[in-house]
């Protein structure tokens, strides 16, 4: 019979939290990548995927549209963003016998995820990434469909308050907090190294 290590480091759950522009997405896939060389195969969970699946093109009611970059624009941003959250909650309890690795960037995702999903962070990972709001600007103007209305921008917390960090921890997670304003290649090596040490450690 596995042992529950065992089980988490098969079936893992990792979080990314953080504002628009930190770099969340860009860890998530240097996260899968680590992953998959482990044999994972398990599912990827976006917020902004879970948008899409409620407010989904070619059924515009007058609440949303996308626009000509393709990019989905909100009209009645706090319910539909309610609605979003609860896809993303449906889908991370869905995914937890296979494992997920999901990005959550929304206001108060700490506390968020300890309401909605505190028995799956026990033996996950759950990391915050930030970055500068100057830094997020500029690689939001990047941006083509994903791009962010500028006042979402600031909408999420900079940091993980310390409160924050302990209820999680207090939940079972492991919680690691990252800036990603050094070059690309430095950020992927610190997010590899990061989710090594956390499969190597709930493996021991």
């Amino acid at each position: 019979m596995e042992s529950s290590s065992r089980v988490m480091v098969d079936h893992p759950r990792v979080f990314f939290l953080g504002p628009a522009g930190a770099g969340k997405t860009t860890a998530l896939s240097a996260t899968v990548e680590e992953l998959l060389r482990a044999g994972w195969g398990g599912e990827i969970i976006t917020i902004e995927d879970c948008q899409r699946d409620v407010c989904p093109r070619g059924r515009e009611d007058g609440t949303y549209f996308y626009n000509s970059d393709g990019a989905l624009v909100l009209l009645e941003r706090e319910r539909q963003a309610a609605a979003a959250r609860d896809r993303f909650v449906e889908r991370c309890k869905a995914a937890v016998a296979r494992g997920f690795v999901a990005e959550l960037g929304q206001p108060h995702a700490a506390v968020f995820l300890l309401q909605r999903l505190s028995p799956v962070l026990e033996g996950g990972l759950v990391v915050h990434v930030t970055a500068p709001l100057s830094i997020r600007k500029g690689r939001n103007e990047a941006r083509t469909d994903l791009q962010m209305p500028e006042e979402v921008l600031a909408w999420i917390e900079e940091m993980l308050i310390p409160e924050h960090r302990g209820r999680l921890e207090q939940a079972g997670a492991t919680v690691r907090e990252l800036e990603s304003v050094v070059p690309l290649d430095l950020f992927l090596g610190k997010v590899r190294t990061l989710v090594k040490e956390w499969r190597h450690g709930i493996s021991r």
